[in-house]
């Protein structure tokens, strides 16, 4: 907001007081021949005498007094009513406009005139940059309230399907526990513990997803991403064993590169995301890259790159849209609302999160942490 002081020859005050000064000065123009006309009305002839008052009687002076104080107190009035309203009808106009009523998807009221050097310019500045404030705030709201119903949407018909299975598994395994038949229940139990598992994993992105917009604060700490790889190779290694596919990791940060502060959880996290998606979908092979490249805004970051040797990721006019992975090809579990926790973990730690198909197939997805995004 432009806070510079005015000139004082600008300021409101200083054009109120030159004009009560000239109304003053006026009035006293006025009134001398308005006195006068009185005292010779009451006393005719010369009055030379400097005591010439002591010959009037208290009944003239109030009379005279009262004339006085009408006819002054009419000009007054009316000069202050112009300078006043000279002064403040541009604030009216401020106020018609601010006191418009918001309606739902209608722009608030504004923008203010700007026009003029004094104080109600810089106010209507203000105002203006408040309104704007408002607006992109209000946008905001609404973009997030898009996607929070998109969620919601996609959630509920991803939970719909392994709730229907789960409620259908126990219902046939109650059914032959009755009826006596307990030889083939290990396959529904499998199932009822897929669908299970499946459920927990949905509530589990949910949730981060709700802490990361409620509490976006990083738990800085002294992070080794090498180690941070190995961790997650070893939390999906059974994952692997069952798909019957490698997991390889290729260290390619400079000699001596340790630590980076970062939240080590939100990073496993992600990193445990990606890696889970690129299991679902690949054939033989999944390998992690780690790179120390530099941000779009030139900071140092480490980049954890996941290929698979899988059929791809789905295109959209011949490109990979990051933002619509979740809706083409998730894993079964997640809905892809995991792909949305890495996506804000990335923002979070000052980058982001991008994918594309390699041209000798398969899938890349990435995303980058700065190694310092406190800085």
């Amino acid at each position: 907001m432009n806070t510079q002081r005015l000139p004082f020859h600008r300021r409101i005050g200083f054009l109120v007081g030159a004009g009560v000064t000239l109304s003053f000065f006026i009035g006293s123009i006025v009134l001398t021949p308005i006195w006068e006309a009185i005292a010779e009305y009451y006393h005719p002839g010369p009055n030379d005498n400097p005591t010439w008052l002591q010959g009037w009687t208290a009944w003239e002076l109030v009379v005279t007094g009262i004339a006085i104080l009408a006819v002054g107190s009419l000009f007054g009035g009316v000069l202050g009513w112009i300078t006043s309203r000279l002064a403040v009808q541009r604030l009216k106009e401020i106020s018609r406009q601010a006191a418009q009523p918001i309606l739902p998807g209608e722009p608030l009221p504004g923008p203010f005139p700007e026009d003029g050097d004094d104080e109600i310019t810089q106010l209507a500045t203000a105002l203006n940059r408040m309104r704007q404030r408002a607006t992109e705030v209000m946008d905001d709201l609404a973009t997030r309230e898009s996607a929070r119903n998109e969620w919601v949407a996609l959630v509920s018909h991803d939970l719909r399907t392994p709730l229907a299975a789960l409620t259908t598994s126990l219902d046939l395994i109650d059914r032959r526990i009755s009826q006596g038949q307990t030889g083939d229940l290990q396959f529904l139990v499998r199932a009822a513990q897929a669908d299970t598992e499946r459920v927990t994993h949905l509530a589990t992105d949910l949730l981060e997803i709700a802490r990361l917009e409620v509490d976006p604060t990083l738990h800085l700490e002294p992070v080794d991403p090498l180690e941070l790889a190995r961790h997650a190779f070893h939390t999906l290694g059974p994952l692997a064993l069952k798909k019957n596919v490698e997991l390889d990791l290729m260290d390619q940060l400079p000699g001596g590169f340790e630590y980076m502060d970062a939240d080590g959880r939100l990073l496993l996290r992600a990193l445990e995301n990606l890696l889970a998606n690129s299991l679902q979908h690949a054939t033989k092979r999944v390998t992690l890259h780690l790179d120390l490249l530099k941000t779009k805004a030139g900071r140092p970051c480490v980049r954890f790159t996941v290929a698979d040797d899988g059929p791809g990721l789905p295109e959209t006019d011949g490109q990979v849209l990051f933002s619509d992975l979740k809706n083409h090809r998730s894993r079964a579990d997640s809905s892809g609302l995991g792909l949305i926790v890495t996506a804000r973990v990335a923002e979070l730690h000052g980058g982001h999160a991008d994918a594309s198909n390699p041209p000798g197939g398969g899938a890349t997805v990435w995303f980058e942490v700065a190694t310092d995004p406190a800085a």
